[in-house]
This record gives C-alpha cells, sequence and structure tokens, in this order.
C-alpha cells in the first residue's frame, strides 16, 4: 500500500496532473492493493454462486454462508430454563472432549517414554 501512495505521491507533478487517465489509473492501483484474494476449488465456488442473492456479491454471499443467525432471529426461542439447560449440555460436551483429549496426552506421553 506504500507503493502506491508513493507512487501517487511521484505523479503529481503539474504535467502528470493534467493527465486525468494516468491518475485514474494510479489511483485503480491504490484500490487494488487494498483488494485480498483468496483461492477456492470449483466446486466451492459453483455452491457459493448457487447461494448468491440476485444483484449481491460474493462477499456478501461468503459473509452471510460462514456466520451464524441474527440474535434477534433466534430470540425467544428458548425460555430462559431451556437456555440453561443448553449452556450445561455444551459445557458437559466441552469437559468430555478436555476428558478425551488429557487421556489420548498421557497415553502419548506413557508410549514415548517407553
Amino acid at each position: 500500500m506504500t507503493s502506491a501512495i508513493s507512487t501517487l505521491t511521484a505523479y503529481s507533478k503539474p504535467s502528470i496532473r493534467k493527465n486525468s487517465g494516468l491518475r485514474l489509473l494510479l489511483a485503480l492501483i491504490h484500490i487494488y492493493d487494498i483488494v485480498k484474494t483468496i483461492r477456492v476449488s470449483e466446486e466451492y465456488h459453483a455452491w457459493l454462486n448457487a447461494h448468491k442473492e440476485d444483484g449481491g456479491t460474493m462477499e456478501e454471499t461468503l459473509r452471510r454462508m460462514t456466520r451464524g443467525p441474527h440474535p434477534s432471529d433466534v430470540a425467544g426461542l428458548l425460555s430462559e430454563d431451556e437456555a440453561n439447560e443448553a449452556k450445561a449440555a455444551v459445557d458437559r460436551l466441552r469437559g468430555g472432549d478436555h476428558d478425551r483429549l488429557e487421556a489420548a496426552r498421557n497415553a502419548f506421553d506413557r508410549d514415548s517414554a517407553e
């Protein structure tokens, strides 16, 4: 990004300022430096494209498809007791994962010591 800014500064001489095409090109170079590119498989791209809304961008589709529901969409679905039960169930599951990981770590350490 610094190179685009310094390039833009370097080309701000009076003789070049008159050339609006060059100014536009330099502005586009600056914008292009800000955009990031990601690589996805053809299958994933096709799947995303199939979920793209009319007039929507791929970025909007990615954001929509990779986040959970908006809190207002799920507010009130569970009573307070049901929500507390769900939280307790998640805690139990996470605890079980921790116990399994600890057992695997101990088994690995035991095998490594032999």
